[in-house]
């Protein structure tokens, strides 16, 4: 047999294999069959934990307490995140026209008080739990002694915000969305930076949370701070230690003596209106050059 015909009668019998594998798997298989290949989702939190999903998650829960609202807030920038959320923290949601516009079934939604047990996320039955980092050692550490399948979110810095979102593209199935998302931001971020880089006398600023009961400001580390000085500014609480906002006196913020002072209230009650009217008005910062020259916004 030459060459030529061995090479013919391998491929010969090559094409009948395949025909005969084939006419059986028709006739043995279930009608319906299809072969599914399982792809393992490994991801990297921001706490540098290797998680691993066997699928898309289905039922989110944020359980964050006051942090939830940014949690959410990113969450929403996927499409796919409305149907997927089964509960979350309801400080800054309830009354957030945002999230109400983008989720339309908000209200049929569980939505937690207070931070929630481990008993209370449980009965969710969740197949991914998202909190910030800095819940670690509370709840994140008796979610995680309960085996429940947990991410860690660090959103307080430009470059920790790209990768938490690039992060939830790949457990949300929507990674050119990230990519997207991720784009446009960093468009935003570095094209004010440039523009504010050669500012050579900077402004001093504060930026406040207003209650009630006190005045508080970001700690070290947290975005509010970054900001600031992203846009030129020199952030008088940057170097503030604590976790979160820390209260600060009347007196503090008359020794750093702001140019300018930004308040919010994350809530409608008291409106961010009327703290600036209310700190406008507070004779213990009446000496505060923000205060003096009314720059307080």
């Amino acid at each position: 047999m030459g060459e030529r015909s061995l090479y013919v009668s391998i491929i010969v019998i090559l094409v009948i294999c395949f025909l005969v594998i084939g006419f059986i798997g028709f006739f043995w298989y279930p009608t319906g069959f299809k072969l599914v290949v399982s792809k393992t989702i490994t991801v990297t939190d921001s706490l540098n934990r290797i998680v691993s999903f066997e699928a898309l998650p289905t039922r989110i829960v944020v359980a964050s307490d006051t942090g939830g609202v940014t949690i959410i807030e990113t969450l929403y920038m996927f499409k796919s995140a409305v149907n997927k959320v089964v509960a979350m923290d309801s400080w800054g949601i309830a009354n957030n026209p945002l999230i109400n516009i983008l989720d339309p079934s908000l209200n049929s939604k569980v939505l937690f008080q207070k931070t929630p047990t481990v008993e209370e996320i449980l009965k969710l039955q969740p197949d991914l739990v998202i909190t910030r980092s800095y819940m670690a050692s509370s709840l994140g550490k008796q979610l995680e002694s309960a085996g429940v399948k947990l991410i860690y979110l660090d959103l307080e810095t430009p470059e920790a915000f790209f990768k938490s979102v690039h992060l939830l593209g790949e457990i949300l199935g929507e990674v050119d969305r990230a990519v997207e998302i991720v784009n446009y931001m960093k468009s935003i971020v570095y094209g004010v930076s440039s523009k504010v880089s050669g500012i050579q006398n900077k402004l001093r600023v504060l930026f406040v949370w207003y209650t009630v009961k006190a005045l508080r400001v970001p700690a070290s580390g947290f975005i509010q701070n970054l900001l600031i000085e992203l846009a030129g500014g020199i952030s008088l609480s940057s170097n503030v230690s604590g976790i979160g906002f820390p209260k600060v006196s009347p007196e503090q913020i008359v020794a750093w003596n702001p140019d300018i002072i930004f308040v919010t209230t994350y809530s409608d009650n008291p409106t961010p209106s009327s703290a600036v009217k209310s700190i406008l008005g507070d004779y213990k910062l009446s000496m505060v050059k923000a205060v003096r020259e009314g720059k307080v916004y």
